[in-house]
Protein backbone atom coordinates (compact mmCIF):
# COMPACT_ATOMS: atom_id res chain seq x y z
CA UNK A 1 0.00 0.00 0.00
CA UNK A 2 2.72 2.16 0.47
CA UNK A 3 4.70 2.01 -2.04
CA UNK A 4 1.33 2.37 -4.04
CA UNK A 5 0.20 5.22 -2.73
CA UNK A 6 3.73 7.27 -3.68
CA UNK A 7 2.99 7.77 -7.08
CA UNK A 8 -0.33 9.22 -6.49
CA UNK A 9 0.72 11.93 -3.90
CA UNK A 10 3.66 12.75 -6.80
CA UNK A 11 0.68 13.12 -9.71
CA UNK A 12 -1.18 15.24 -7.24
CA UNK A 13 1.84 17.73 -6.38
CA UNK A 14 2.25 18.01 -10.30
CA UNK A 15 -1.33 18.80 -10.40
CA UNK A 16 -1.09 21.25 -7.69
CA UNK A 17 1.91 23.06 -9.05
CA UNK A 18 0.14 23.66 -13.36
CA UNK A 19 -2.86 25.09 -11.56
CA UNK A 20 -0.29 27.41 -9.69
CA UNK A 21 1.29 27.92 -12.70
CA UNK A 22 -1.60 28.37 -14.65
CA UNK A 23 -3.36 30.79 -12.17
CA UNK A 24 -0.11 33.01 -11.93
CA UNK A 25 -0.20 33.06 -15.62
CA UNK A 26 -3.73 34.41 -15.36
CA UNK A 27 -2.84 37.02 -12.80
CA UNK A 28 -0.78 38.69 -14.62
CA UNK A 29 -1.91 38.61 -17.93
CA UNK A 30 -5.10 40.30 -16.17
CA UNK A 31 -2.35 42.67 -14.48
CA UNK A 32 -0.52 43.15 -17.57
CA UNK A 33 -4.26 43.86 -19.24
CA UNK A 34 -5.21 46.47 -16.68
CA UNK A 35 -1.64 48.19 -16.95
CA UNK A 36 -2.34 48.26 -20.94
CA UNK A 37 -5.77 50.15 -20.17
CA UNK A 38 -4.63 52.32 -17.17
CA UNK A 39 -1.71 53.42 -19.73
CA UNK A 40 -4.52 53.86 -22.52
CA UNK A 41 -6.81 55.75 -20.17
CA UNK A 42 -3.79 57.88 -19.06
CA UNK A 43 -2.41 58.94 -22.60
CA UNK A 44 -6.41 58.97 -24.20
CA UNK A 45 -6.62 61.92 -26.26
CA UNK A 46 -10.02 61.66 -27.18
CA UNK A 47 -11.68 61.93 -24.13
CA UNK A 48 -12.91 65.00 -23.48
CA UNK A 49 -12.88 66.55 -27.06
CA UNK A 50 -15.30 69.04 -27.56
CA UNK A 51 -15.31 69.36 -31.35
CA UNK A 52 -17.84 71.84 -32.41
CA UNK A 53 -16.78 73.97 -28.55
CA UNK A 54 -13.12 73.81 -30.26
CA UNK A 55 -13.98 75.07 -33.85
CA UNK A 56 -16.11 77.63 -32.29
CA UNK A 57 -13.39 78.91 -30.26
CA UNK A 58 -10.57 78.91 -33.17
CA UNK A 59 -13.28 80.70 -35.39
CA UNK A 60 -13.41 83.22 -32.89
CA UNK A 61 -10.32 84.07 -32.13
CA UNK A 62 -8.92 84.33 -36.15
CA UNK A 63 -10.46 87.91 -37.00
CA UNK A 64 -8.15 91.10 -36.23
CA UNK A 65 -10.77 93.71 -35.98
CA UNK A 66 -11.94 96.25 -33.36
CA UNK A 67 -10.52 95.24 -29.73
CA UNK A 68 -8.41 92.36 -31.15
CA UNK A 69 -6.54 95.04 -32.77
CA UNK A 70 -6.22 97.46 -29.64
CA UNK A 71 -5.23 94.51 -27.65
CA UNK A 72 -2.36 93.60 -30.44
CA UNK A 73 -1.35 97.03 -30.26
CA UNK A 74 -0.67 97.22 -26.59
CA UNK A 75 1.33 93.67 -26.38
CA UNK A 76 3.08 95.30 -29.32
CA UNK A 77 4.03 98.33 -27.29
CA UNK A 78 4.64 96.64 -24.25
CA UNK A 79 7.04 93.90 -25.26
CA UNK A 80 9.10 96.73 -27.23
CA UNK A 81 9.42 98.27 -23.59
CA UNK A 82 10.50 95.17 -22.28
CA UNK A 83 13.22 94.65 -25.13
CA UNK A 84 14.74 98.05 -24.55
CA UNK A 85 14.87 98.05 -21.48
CA UNK A 86 15.78 94.34 -20.85
CA UNK A 87 12.88 93.12 -18.78
CA UNK A 88 11.92 89.37 -18.50
CA UNK A 89 8.73 90.41 -16.40
CA UNK A 90 7.46 92.77 -19.54
CA UNK A 91 8.21 90.76 -22.38
CA UNK A 92 6.36 88.38 -20.61
CA UNK A 93 3.13 89.93 -19.99
CA UNK A 94 3.10 91.05 -23.38
CA UNK A 95 3.27 87.86 -24.61
CA UNK A 96 0.40 86.57 -22.16
CA UNK A 97 -2.13 89.00 -23.73
CA UNK A 98 -0.92 88.86 -27.68
CA UNK A 99 -3.45 87.36 -30.14
CA UNK A 100 -1.19 86.40 -32.31
CA UNK A 101 -2.04 82.40 -31.50
CA UNK A 102 -5.54 83.07 -33.07
CA UNK A 103 -4.97 83.44 -36.33
CA UNK A 104 -1.90 80.40 -36.46
CA UNK A 105 -4.38 78.23 -35.03
CA UNK A 106 -6.66 78.97 -37.59
CA UNK A 107 -4.17 78.33 -40.41
CA UNK A 108 -3.44 74.66 -38.97
CA UNK A 109 -7.36 74.34 -38.07
CA UNK A 110 -8.12 75.03 -41.62
CA UNK A 111 -5.70 73.24 -43.39
CA UNK A 112 -6.86 70.09 -41.33
CA UNK A 113 -10.39 70.49 -41.81
CA UNK A 114 -10.07 71.47 -45.59
CA UNK A 115 -11.57 74.27 -44.49
CA UNK A 116 -10.04 76.57 -47.46
CA UNK A 117 -12.57 79.12 -46.80
CA UNK A 118 -11.20 79.56 -43.40
CA UNK A 119 -7.30 79.07 -44.14
CA UNK A 120 -7.63 82.36 -46.81
CA UNK A 121 -9.35 83.84 -43.79
CA UNK A 122 -6.37 82.98 -41.28
CA UNK A 123 -3.90 83.93 -43.40
CA UNK A 124 -4.78 87.34 -44.52
CA UNK A 125 -5.44 88.24 -40.72
CA UNK A 126 -2.55 86.97 -40.25
CA UNK A 127 -0.42 88.99 -42.41
CA UNK A 128 -2.60 92.35 -40.65
CA UNK A 129 -1.41 91.39 -37.38
CA UNK A 130 2.48 91.27 -39.11
CA UNK A 131 2.15 94.37 -40.75
CA UNK A 132 0.56 96.09 -37.28
CA UNK A 133 3.01 94.77 -35.22
CA UNK A 134 5.77 96.09 -37.41
CA UNK A 135 4.56 99.30 -38.01
CA UNK A 136 4.04 99.99 -34.07
CA UNK A 137 7.47 98.37 -33.27
CA UNK A 138 9.17 100.58 -35.62
CA UNK A 139 7.39 103.50 -35.02
CA UNK A 140 8.30 102.79 -30.66
CA UNK A 141 11.86 102.47 -31.49
CA UNK A 142 12.13 105.15 -33.44
CA UNK A 143 10.45 107.71 -31.50
CA UNK A 144 12.52 106.01 -28.82
CA UNK A 145 15.60 105.03 -29.81
CA UNK A 146 17.44 101.76 -27.89
CA UNK A 147 21.35 103.04 -28.00
CA UNK A 148 22.76 99.91 -26.42
CA UNK A 149 21.64 96.77 -27.69
CA UNK A 150 19.84 94.52 -25.11
CA UNK A 151 20.42 90.69 -24.23
CA UNK A 152 16.92 90.38 -24.75
CA UNK A 153 17.04 92.08 -28.06
CA UNK A 154 20.06 90.10 -29.20
CA UNK A 155 18.67 86.75 -28.64
CA UNK A 156 15.91 87.36 -30.82
CA UNK A 157 18.07 87.58 -34.04
CA UNK A 158 19.01 84.11 -34.32
CA UNK A 159 16.95 81.27 -34.95
CA UNK A 160 18.40 77.43 -33.98
CA UNK A 161 16.93 74.30 -34.26
CA UNK A 162 15.72 74.20 -30.43
CA UNK A 163 12.92 76.49 -31.75
CA UNK A 164 11.67 74.60 -33.64
CA UNK A 165 10.97 71.78 -31.10
CA UNK A 166 9.99 74.53 -28.53
CA UNK A 167 7.37 75.97 -31.18
CA UNK A 168 6.13 72.35 -32.08
CA UNK A 169 5.89 71.20 -28.19
CA UNK A 170 3.83 74.15 -27.30
CA UNK A 171 1.73 74.53 -30.03
CA UNK A 172 0.38 70.61 -29.35
CA UNK A 173 -0.16 71.64 -26.19
CA UNK A 174 -2.05 74.50 -26.85
CA UNK A 175 -4.50 72.87 -29.25
CA UNK A 176 -4.69 69.60 -27.18
CA UNK A 177 -5.57 72.17 -23.99
CA UNK A 178 -7.95 74.14 -26.57
CA UNK A 179 -9.79 71.29 -27.46
CA UNK A 180 -11.26 69.79 -24.09
CA UNK A 181 -14.39 70.96 -22.79
CA UNK A 182 -12.64 71.19 -19.24
CA UNK A 183 -10.44 74.29 -19.78
CA UNK A 184 -7.06 74.88 -18.21
CA UNK A 185 -4.34 77.43 -17.47
CA UNK A 186 -1.80 75.28 -20.39
CA UNK A 187 -2.25 78.45 -23.08
CA UNK A 188 -1.07 81.11 -21.47
CA UNK A 189 2.11 78.95 -20.59
CA UNK A 190 2.18 78.30 -24.34
CA UNK A 191 2.03 81.83 -25.29
CA UNK A 192 5.29 82.09 -22.60
CA UNK A 193 6.64 79.17 -24.51
CA UNK A 194 6.19 79.81 -28.37
CA UNK A 195 6.90 83.80 -27.66
CA UNK A 196 5.46 84.75 -30.77
CA UNK A 197 5.75 88.74 -30.08
CA UNK A 198 9.06 89.45 -28.96
CA UNK A 199 10.72 88.61 -32.40
CA UNK A 200 8.34 90.58 -34.50
CA UNK A 201 8.87 94.01 -31.91
CA UNK A 202 12.67 92.66 -32.82
CA UNK A 203 12.13 93.07 -36.42
CA UNK A 204 10.16 96.50 -35.89
CA UNK A 205 13.73 97.33 -34.31
CA UNK A 206 15.82 96.21 -37.12
CA UNK A 207 13.36 98.16 -39.34
CA UNK A 208 14.21 101.38 -36.82
CA UNK A 209 17.57 100.79 -37.05
CA UNK A 210 18.06 100.07 -40.85
CA UNK A 211 20.06 96.78 -39.22
CA UNK A 212 19.16 93.70 -41.48
CA UNK A 213 20.79 90.86 -39.28
CA UNK A 214 17.67 91.89 -36.74
CA UNK A 215 14.90 91.95 -38.87
CA UNK A 216 15.54 88.64 -41.09
CA UNK A 217 16.98 86.86 -38.06
CA UNK A 218 13.59 87.83 -36.01
CA UNK A 219 11.41 87.34 -38.64
CA UNK A 220 12.75 83.84 -39.50
CA UNK A 221 12.41 83.09 -35.96
CA UNK A 222 8.73 84.07 -35.82
CA UNK A 223 8.39 82.24 -39.02
CA UNK A 224 9.48 79.12 -37.52
CA UNK A 225 7.30 79.72 -34.34
CA UNK A 226 4.34 80.24 -36.77
CA UNK A 227 4.94 77.35 -38.63
CA UNK A 228 5.43 74.63 -36.08
CA UNK A 229 3.00 75.59 -33.68
CA UNK A 230 0.33 75.33 -36.90
CA UNK A 231 1.44 71.90 -38.22
CA UNK A 232 0.93 69.96 -34.58
CA UNK A 233 -2.57 71.86 -34.67
CA UNK A 234 -2.97 70.45 -38.32
CA UNK A 235 -1.66 66.97 -37.43
CA UNK A 236 -4.41 66.78 -34.24
CA UNK A 237 -7.19 68.01 -35.77
CA UNK A 238 -6.60 65.24 -38.38
CA UNK A 239 -5.71 62.33 -36.04
CA UNK A 240 -9.19 63.39 -33.93
CA UNK A 241 -10.71 63.14 -37.03
CA UNK A 242 -12.48 66.71 -36.64
CA UNK A 243 -15.58 66.87 -40.23
CA UNK A 244 -13.90 67.74 -42.97
CA UNK A 245 -15.42 70.98 -44.50
CA UNK A 246 -14.64 70.17 -48.36
CA UNK A 247 -13.30 66.64 -49.78
CA UNK A 248 -10.21 66.91 -52.20
CA UNK A 249 -9.64 64.34 -54.17
CA UNK A 250 -6.57 62.36 -53.35
CA UNK A 251 -4.08 63.42 -56.33
CA UNK A 252 -4.49 67.26 -54.99
CA UNK A 253 -4.59 66.13 -51.61
CA UNK A 254 -0.65 64.66 -52.28
CA UNK A 255 -0.16 67.58 -54.08
CA UNK A 256 -0.67 69.78 -50.98
CA UNK A 257 1.47 66.98 -48.64
CA UNK A 258 4.15 67.48 -51.09
CA UNK A 259 4.10 71.35 -50.96
CA UNK A 260 3.58 71.43 -46.92
CA UNK A 261 6.67 69.26 -46.55
CA UNK A 262 8.82 71.26 -48.90
CA UNK A 263 7.82 74.33 -46.84
CA UNK A 264 9.05 72.85 -43.98
CA UNK A 265 12.12 71.38 -45.13
CA UNK A 266 12.99 75.24 -46.59
CA UNK A 267 12.29 76.39 -42.92
CA UNK A 268 14.07 73.51 -40.59
CA UNK A 269 17.67 73.51 -42.96
CA UNK A 270 18.92 76.90 -42.01
CA UNK A 271 17.81 76.50 -38.45
CA UNK A 272 19.06 73.33 -38.47
CA UNK A 273 22.82 74.95 -39.79
CA UNK A 274 22.14 77.75 -36.91
CA UNK A 275 21.69 75.29 -34.36
CA UNK A 276 24.64 73.07 -36.04
CA UNK A 277 27.07 76.03 -35.70
CA UNK A 278 25.99 77.09 -32.17
CA UNK A 279 27.08 72.94 -31.42
CA UNK A 280 30.20 73.37 -32.53
CA UNK A 281 31.47 76.76 -31.66
CA UNK A 282 29.96 75.09 -28.09
CA UNK A 283 32.28 72.49 -28.37
CA UNK A 284 35.49 74.09 -29.37
CA UNK A 285 35.11 76.52 -26.11
CA UNK A 286 34.86 73.64 -23.96
CA UNK A 287 37.62 71.71 -25.36
CA UNK A 288 39.49 75.09 -25.89
CA UNK A 289 39.10 75.23 -22.08
CA UNK A 290 40.51 72.03 -21.20
CA UNK A 291 43.73 72.56 -23.39
CA UNK A 292 44.27 75.36 -21.54
CA UNK A 293 43.88 74.21 -18.08
CA UNK A 294 46.49 71.39 -19.18
CA UNK A 295 48.56 74.05 -20.66
CA UNK A 296 48.34 75.74 -17.38
CA UNK A 297 49.14 72.87 -15.02
CA UNK A 298 52.16 72.09 -17.32
CA UNK A 299 53.64 75.78 -16.18
CA UNK A 300 54.39 74.98 -12.69
CA UNK A 301 57.78 75.37 -11.65
CA UNK A 302 58.92 76.98 -15.38
CA UNK A 303 59.05 79.83 -14.06
CA UNK A 304 56.22 81.24 -16.91
CA UNK A 305 52.97 82.26 -16.18
CA UNK A 306 49.80 82.58 -18.10
CA UNK A 307 48.36 85.67 -17.97
CA UNK A 308 45.51 85.95 -20.67
CA UNK A 309 43.85 84.23 -22.80
CA UNK A 310 41.49 84.40 -25.67
CA UNK A 311 39.59 82.45 -28.08
CA UNK A 312 38.17 82.94 -31.75
CA UNK A 313 35.67 80.67 -33.66
CA UNK A 314 34.05 81.37 -37.05
CA UNK A 315 33.52 79.89 -40.00
CA UNK A 316 37.11 80.68 -41.70
CA UNK A 317 39.13 80.70 -38.55
CA UNK A 318 39.67 78.92 -34.85
CA UNK A 319 42.48 80.07 -32.99
CA UNK A 320 43.59 80.43 -29.77
CA UNK A 321 45.77 82.98 -27.90
CA UNK A 322 47.74 82.76 -25.22
CA UNK A 323 49.96 85.37 -23.44
CA UNK A 324 52.35 84.48 -21.13
CA UNK A 325 54.86 86.24 -18.73
CA UNK A 326 58.37 85.78 -16.80
CA UNK A 327 60.49 82.83 -18.29
CA UNK A 328 60.45 82.08 -22.17
CA UNK A 329 58.79 79.12 -22.93
CA UNK A 330 60.99 76.68 -24.61
CA UNK A 331 60.28 76.08 -28.31
CA UNK A 332 60.00 71.85 -28.04
CA UNK A 333 56.99 72.67 -24.81
CA UNK A 334 55.67 74.83 -27.08
CA UNK A 335 55.94 72.40 -30.62
CA UNK A 336 54.83 69.66 -28.03
CA UNK A 337 51.22 71.59 -26.95
CA UNK A 338 50.61 72.74 -30.61
CA UNK A 339 50.99 68.65 -31.31
CA UNK A 340 48.54 67.89 -28.86
CA UNK A 341 45.61 70.41 -29.99
CA UNK A 342 44.67 67.00 -32.12
CA UNK A 343 43.51 65.25 -28.89
CA UNK A 344 41.49 68.28 -27.38
CA UNK A 345 39.77 67.65 -31.37
CA UNK A 346 41.50 71.39 -32.12
CA UNK A 347 43.26 70.08 -34.77
CA UNK A 348 41.95 72.72 -37.15
CA UNK A 349 43.02 75.96 -34.56
CA UNK A 350 46.01 77.87 -34.50
CA UNK A 351 47.63 78.10 -31.65
CA UNK A 352 49.27 81.92 -31.02
CA UNK A 353 51.66 82.40 -28.19
CA UNK A 354 52.97 85.81 -26.89
CA UNK A 355 55.34 86.08 -24.39
CA UNK A 356 57.81 88.51 -22.80
CA UNK A 357 60.56 87.75 -20.33
CA UNK A 358 60.70 90.22 -18.20
CA UNK A 359 57.52 92.64 -17.34
CA UNK A 360 60.32 95.20 -16.06
CA UNK A 361 61.75 95.73 -19.54
CA UNK A 362 57.98 95.46 -21.06
CA UNK A 363 56.95 97.96 -18.75
CA UNK A 364 60.14 100.41 -19.75
CA UNK A 365 59.38 99.69 -23.23
CA UNK A 366 55.82 100.73 -22.75
CA UNK A 367 56.69 103.87 -20.88
CA UNK A 368 59.45 104.85 -23.69
CA UNK A 369 56.88 104.02 -26.20
CA UNK A 370 54.06 107.12 -24.40
CA UNK A 371 57.33 109.36 -24.62
CA UNK A 372 58.32 109.02 -27.88
CA UNK A 373 54.78 109.22 -29.25
CA UNK A 374 54.22 112.36 -26.85
CA UNK A 375 57.21 113.94 -28.57
CA UNK A 376 55.44 112.65 -32.10
CA UNK A 377 52.39 114.57 -30.81
CA UNK A 378 53.94 117.62 -29.97
CA UNK A 379 56.02 117.59 -32.71
CA UNK A 380 53.36 117.33 -34.88
CA UNK A 381 51.00 120.18 -33.06
CA UNK A 382 53.95 122.52 -33.59
CA UNK A 383 54.42 121.76 -37.34
CA UNK A 384 50.41 122.13 -37.18
CA UNK A 385 50.86 125.32 -35.31
CA UNK A 386 53.46 126.98 -37.61
CA UNK A 387 51.22 126.05 -40.63
CA UNK A 388 48.49 127.85 -39.59
CA UNK A 389 50.33 131.02 -38.99
CA UNK A 390 52.06 130.66 -42.56
CA UNK A 391 48.18 130.63 -43.73
CA UNK A 392 47.38 133.41 -41.55
CA UNK A 393 50.05 135.42 -42.86
CA UNK A 394 49.54 134.81 -46.73
CA UNK A 395 45.70 135.86 -45.88
CA UNK A 396 46.85 139.26 -44.13
CA UNK A 397 49.36 140.22 -46.72
CA UNK A 398 46.92 139.41 -49.46
CA UNK A 399 44.00 141.80 -47.45
CA UNK A 400 46.79 144.31 -47.27
CA UNK A 401 48.65 144.09 -50.09
CA UNK A 402 45.16 144.72 -52.45
CA UNK A 403 45.73 148.46 -51.22
CA UNK A 404 49.75 148.65 -51.85
CA UNK A 405 51.24 150.74 -55.05
CA UNK A 406 47.35 151.87 -56.40
CA UNK A 407 47.66 155.21 -57.63
CA UNK A 408 44.86 157.23 -55.81
CA UNK A 409 45.24 160.30 -58.01
CA UNK A 410 44.34 158.77 -61.52
CA UNK A 411 41.96 156.42 -59.51
CA UNK A 412 40.22 159.92 -57.59
CA UNK A 413 40.40 162.02 -61.61
CA UNK A 414 38.54 159.20 -63.49
CA UNK A 415 36.04 158.74 -60.49
CA UNK A 416 35.36 162.56 -61.07
CA UNK A 417 34.72 161.72 -64.80
CA UNK A 418 31.96 159.67 -63.91
CA UNK A 419 30.77 161.24 -61.37
CA UNK A 420 30.35 164.61 -61.67
CA UNK A 421 28.37 166.19 -58.67
CA UNK A 422 31.13 164.68 -56.48
CA UNK A 423 33.43 167.88 -54.37
CA UNK A 424 36.27 165.98 -52.67
CA UNK A 425 37.23 161.78 -52.20
CA UNK A 426 39.84 160.44 -50.16
CA UNK A 427 41.52 157.02 -49.55
CA UNK A 428 42.36 155.11 -46.38
CA UNK A 429 42.58 151.57 -44.79
CA UNK A 430 40.93 150.41 -41.71
CA UNK A 431 41.62 147.47 -39.69
CA UNK A 432 38.37 145.74 -38.03
CA UNK A 433 38.93 142.99 -35.11
CA UNK A 434 35.73 141.12 -33.50
CA UNK A 435 37.08 140.21 -30.55
CA UNK A 436 36.94 136.58 -31.58
CA UNK A 437 40.63 136.51 -33.20
CA UNK A 438 39.05 137.84 -36.61
CA UNK A 439 40.74 140.59 -38.04
CA UNK A 440 40.02 142.02 -41.61
CA UNK A 441 41.18 145.14 -43.60
CA UNK A 442 38.30 148.03 -45.21
CA UNK A 443 39.05 150.24 -47.70
CA UNK A 444 37.97 153.14 -46.45
CA UNK A 445 37.10 156.12 -49.32
CA UNK A 446 35.54 159.55 -47.95
CA UNK A 447 33.61 161.64 -50.01
CA UNK A 448 31.44 164.85 -50.16
CA UNK A 449 28.94 165.83 -52.68
CA UNK A 450 27.98 169.34 -54.44
CA UNK A 451 25.68 171.22 -51.53
CA UNK A 452 22.21 170.79 -53.20
CA UNK A 453 22.11 167.29 -54.08
CA UNK A 454 19.04 166.06 -53.33
CA UNK A 455 19.32 162.66 -50.86
CA UNK A 456 17.47 160.10 -53.55
CA UNK A 457 20.09 160.94 -56.22
CA UNK A 458 23.09 160.94 -53.50
CA UNK A 459 21.97 157.75 -52.50
CA UNK A 460 21.57 156.45 -56.16
CA UNK A 461 25.25 157.45 -57.07
CA UNK A 462 26.83 156.29 -54.03
CA UNK A 463 25.49 152.84 -54.74
CA UNK A 464 27.07 152.90 -57.95
CA UNK A 465 30.37 154.68 -56.90
CA UNK A 466 30.76 151.74 -54.28
CA UNK A 467 30.48 149.29 -57.07
CA UNK A 468 33.00 151.82 -59.60
CA UNK A 469 35.74 152.16 -56.77
CA UNK A 470 35.52 148.22 -56.19
CA UNK A 471 36.49 147.43 -59.52
CA UNK A 472 38.73 150.16 -59.72
CA UNK A 473 40.61 149.42 -56.57
CA UNK A 474 40.82 145.47 -56.78
CA UNK A 475 39.06 145.51 -53.53
CA UNK A 476 36.48 142.85 -52.14
CA UNK A 477 34.86 145.76 -50.37
CA UNK A 478 34.29 149.14 -50.17
CA UNK A 479 32.81 151.28 -47.24
CA UNK A 480 31.50 155.16 -48.08
CA UNK A 481 32.01 157.58 -45.41
CA UNK A 482 31.12 161.32 -45.69
CA UNK A 483 33.35 164.08 -44.89
CA UNK A 484 33.27 165.96 -41.70
CA UNK A 485 31.81 169.51 -42.66
CA UNK A 486 32.10 170.66 -38.94
CA UNK A 487 35.81 170.11 -38.89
Amino acid sequence: MQDGSKPNEDEQLDSTHDEQKEEVKNQFAEFWTKFIQFIRSVLDLRSGVDREATASGILHDVEFKGHASWILVCSVLIASIGLGENSIPVIVGAMLISPLMGPILGVGFAAGTNNFELLKKSLINFAVAIVISLVISTLYFLINPVFNVTPELESRKQAVLTAIAIAFLGGAAGIIAGSRSAKSNVVPGVAIATALMPPLCTAGYGLATWQGDYFFGAMYLFLINSVFIALPTYLYIRYMNFPFKEFVDPLRAKKIKRYTYIVILIIVVPSAIGFYQVITRSFFERNAKDFISTVKSELEGTGSRLIATETQYNDSLQSIHLDFSGKIIPDELQLSWKKRMANYNLGNARLEIYQNEDPAKALQAIQEQSKQDQRDLVTTIVELKDARIDSLEKELSKRTSQFVGKDYNAVARSTRLHFSELQRIGFSEQIEIDFTGKQDTICLVMIDWQEGMSNERMIQDEEKLKIWLMAKLDAMDVRLVHFDHEH
